[in-house]
């Protein structure tokens, strides 16, 4: 599904199908989607930048050239070579999250959401993946950030039963969702793997906690390629709606 087919299939509006990058992010107004006049503010994941060895740097220097203010990017939790070669377009959480912000302002550009998607979804979700999350909240407050995206992995984990892996996540959610809501960052959900992108268990999901800080990051691509009909997916969740994903995918 192509962009534009999606943005015209929900009603987004023509603003929306100028999208820049390989990789267009929203940010949810007050009424996302309704008849009445929204502002939407339109960025782009820096992974659109992964296959050019960006910086995350020289991922500022382009949206500043093209006027583009939001922008999402992933988080290391640790030092990689390749992103301190600067040929990786994302943040390590031992950069200062206050500094970054000031240089950003510089570039007049600001965090939409951070991406913290470890998957939670298998049995290392708990010792691995929410201490992840955990650093990427109290990261995301120091730097701006209003939400924080996360997911499941792309398949089934193959030593556990679909009922236990969602045991699993409950648990996961709970402590992420206690920690979010003193910090006061959004925790989005984004349609991923093989859990997130069922819409069924991605309701599931989502009645892990009534917090209003547990939202759905809708990814038009994900769900296009889980042979699910994204229009269709996202009005299921409208309500739920904080942040969206809307790329190119081939049927192929």
């Amino acid at each position: 599904m192509k962009r534009r087919g999606f943005v015209k299939a929900v009603g987004l509006g023509a603003a929306v199908s100028q999208a820049l990058g390989g990789q267009a992010c929203l940010e949810r107004g007050k009424a996302p989607f309704a008849k009445k006049e929204v502002a939407m503010k339109l960025g782009f994941h820096t992974d659109a930048f992964n296959t050019a060895y960006f910086s995350f740097e020289k991922c500022l220097e382009w949206a500043k050239a093209n006027g583009v203010h939001w922008i999402e990017c992933g988080l290391i939790d640790g030092v990689s070579w390749i992103h301190g070669l600067g040929y990786q377009p994302h943040v390590a959480m031992y950069e200062d999250p206050a500094l970054l912000r000031k240089k950003m302002e510089g570039y007049g550009v600001a965090f939409s959401q951070v991406d913290a998607a470890y998957p939670l979804s298998g049995k290392d979700g708990p010792v691995r993946g929410v201490p992840y999350v955990m650093n990427a909240i109290r990261w995301a407050k120091l730097a701006g950030c209003p939400r924080v995206d996360t997911t499941d992995g792309l398949h089934a984990p193959p030593d556990l039963e679909d009922a236990e892996a969602m045991e699993i996540m409950r648990g996961c959610y709970e402590q992420i969702i206690e920690v979010a809501e003193a910090h006061q960052i959004t925790i989005n959900i984004e349609p991923h793997g093989y859990f997130t992108t069922n819409p069924d268990r991605m309701e599931e999901m989502l009645a892990f906690s009534d917090s209003p800080y547990l939202r759905m990051n809708m990814d038009t691509g994900n769900t296009f390629i889980a042979g699910r009909n994204p229009p269709e997916f996202l009005q299921r969740f409208i309500d739920r709606l904080d942040h969206v994903h809307i790329k190119d995918v081939s049927e192929s």
